[in-house]
Parts: C-alpha cells; sequence; structure tokens
C-alpha cells in the first residue's frame, strides 16, 4: 500500500470500528426499551391482579378459599430503590431481578 492510500485505508478501519460501536448502542438501547416495556406491563398485570384479588373478597371469598382452589395472592407492590454502579453512577434498580 502506498502513501496515498494509506489515510484512506486507516479511515476505513475508523469507520467500521465507529460502525460497530454505534450498532451495539443501537441493540442495547433496543434492549433497554424492551425491558422498560416489560416492567410497566408487569406493574400493570399485578395492579389488576390486586384488583381482581380485591373484588374476589368483597364478593364473599375468603382468602383461605382461594388459595384453596390454586390462586396466589397478589404479591405487594414494590419499590424501586437507587444503588451505585461500580463507576460511582446512581443507578435504578428494582428489587425483583
Amino acid at each position: 500500500m502506498d502513501n496515498d492510500q494509506l489515510p484512506s485505508a486507516i479511515e476505513s478501519q475508523i469507520q467500521s470500528l465507529l460502525d460497530k460501536r454505534v450498532e451495539a448502542v443501537r441493540e442495547l438501547v433496543r434492549r433497554s426499551q424492551n425491558v422498560t416495556n416489560a416492567e410497566a406491563n408487569l406493574t400493570a398485570a399485578r395492579s389488576e391482579h390486586r384488583k381482581a384479588w380485591m373484588q374476589a373478597i368483597q364478593r364473599g371469598w375468603t382468602e383461605a378459599e382461594l388459595r384453596k382452589v390454586g390462586l396466589s395472592r397478589p404479591t405487594a407492590a414494590r419499590t424501586r430503590r437507587t444503588s451505585k454502579t461500580d463507576s460511582g453512577q446512581s443507578e435504578t434498580s428494582n428489587p425483583e431481578h
């Protein structure tokens, strides 16, 4: 390779590395959004489960009867907490994970 082609070859290699890094971040964003969506769906499902459980109790079922037929009591609402990452930055985490 002559001196005229060298800068172009180096630039091409650098661009290839940058493209791979950008694609990795795009994939990370997609996967992070999937987690956010799943957590929102789980929160909504738990809320609906609690409402349905309370409605069954209000309509005369006892907790013991509901558990006896195989239904599980709704889980308690969980709060999010903040922890420190290895880099020292705050990170919100869900204790369910």
